[in-house]
């Protein structure tokens, strides 16, 4: 017996492969942004801190993304200009 084929249509497609979709597309643009000359990007160091600070955030939704804003924190957490949209708290500023 075969692997089932993905479902061309994309509101039918399985919890799996929906998040496999986002995480590629999330590496794509993480990828695109690191190669993009222009870009002002965090050091790694502070883009670790960001995470482990989203990491502990209740707004953090399972797929990544932000209850907040709605942006996916990977990205957001990347960029020199992104800011934690936990107003007023702003993790970022208060994570050790």
């Amino acid at each position: 017996m075969t692997a089932p084929s993905p479902s061309p249509c994309r509101t039918c497609r399985s919890p799996e492969e929906k998040a496999l979709e986002t995480e590629q597309s999330i590496s794509r643009a993480l990828s695109d942004l690191a190669a993009s000359p222009g870009t002002r990007k965090v050091p790694e160091a502070e883009y670790s801190r960001r995470l482990s600070a989203c990491s502990a955030c209740p707004h953090l939704a399972p797929d990544g993304t932000c209850l907040r804003c709605g942006c996916y924190v990977r990205i957001r957490a990347f960029l020199q200009e992104g800011r934690c949209p936990d107003w007023p708290r702003d993790r970022w500023r208060t994570a050790p």
